[in-house]
This record gives C-alpha cells, sequence and structure tokens, in this order.
C-alpha cells in the first residue's frame, strides 16, 4: 500500500521515533497527526491490515526475534485503535432525530433508517413533529 506524500511524511514522522509505541503524549499526537493526514490526503483507503502491515515491515529489524509476537500485538493495537478513530471521524452527527431541528433532514433520515418499513416513516414524524407533519414539511 502506497500513501500519499504527505501522508507517508507524517507516517515517517511517527513510526521512526525510537519511542513510536510508548503511547506517551508526545507519540500519540504523532500517530494522530498521521490518521489525520491519511484521512486529508489519502486518496485510497488504507485499511487496519494495510497498516499493522506497515509497522511490522518498518519495525521488524529493529526487535530480537523473541519479541515479534510483542511487535505483532502492538501493530494489531495501533492498527484497531487507527480504524476506531477512522470510524469515529466519519460518524454522522448531528443526529437529526435526536436533535430535532429541522423537519427535512428527520424525514430523510427516517427514510434512510426504515428502508423497509415506509410505515415507521409515518409513524416516527408524527411521533417527531406532531400529526400534521406533511404539512409541516409541505410548507417549506
Amino acid at each position: 500500500m502506497e500513501l500519499p506524500f504527505l501522508a507517508n511524511q507524517y507516517l515517517e514522522a511517527w513510526i521512526n521515533r525510537d519511542s513510536w509505541s510508548s503511547a506517551s503524549p508526545l507519540d500519540m499526537e504523532s500517530f494522530y497527526q498521521f490518521v489525520k493526514a491519511v484521512e486529508k490526503y489519502g486518496k485510497t483507503s488504507l485499511t487496519k491490515d494495510d497498516l499493522k502491515q506497515i509497522i511490522i515491515d518498518n519495525q521488524k529489524g529493529n526487535v530480537h526475534e523473541d519479541s515479534l509476537n510483542s511487535l505483532e500485538d502492538r501493530a494489531a493495537d495501533f492498527a484497531r485503535l487507527y480504524e476506531q478513530l477512522r470510524e469515529f471521524s466519519t460518524t454522522p452527527f448531528p443526529n437529526p432525530l435526536i436533535e430535532q431541528r429541522d423537519i427535512v433532514a428527520c424525514f430523510f433520515k427516517l427514510r434512510q433508517d426504515c428502508r423497509d418499513k415506509p410505515e415507521d416513516v409515518e409513524s416516527g414524524m408524527k411521533q417527531l413533529w406532531g400529526d400534521d407533519w406533511k404539512n409541516k414539511l409541505k410548507g417549506l
């Protein structure tokens, strides 16, 4: 997996630190910057498995053969964290059904969530916006 130039620069800034896996505030900041760089500059998807392999390939020359399992465990830990951070950053927010500020957004969110049950859209809109929800929606 080849990363875009700037994303690779951030990767190297993190992974080439002697303490890359220490979880110190500075090392974690460097790791977070790498994750953000992948999101901002990445033209292709870097999977957690890709990242795990990149870490292992980069660090296996720096560890004794007896420590390879530990390296694989640390690589897996960072790969999981990477995936969690990516999921967090792409989570839709705010949820219009919770905030109830925009009737149109609520309608489309319910349609998305209740694809197989249009009657649930009807009942959900009534619950959130009242029996006259269709008139409110038409009035926009």
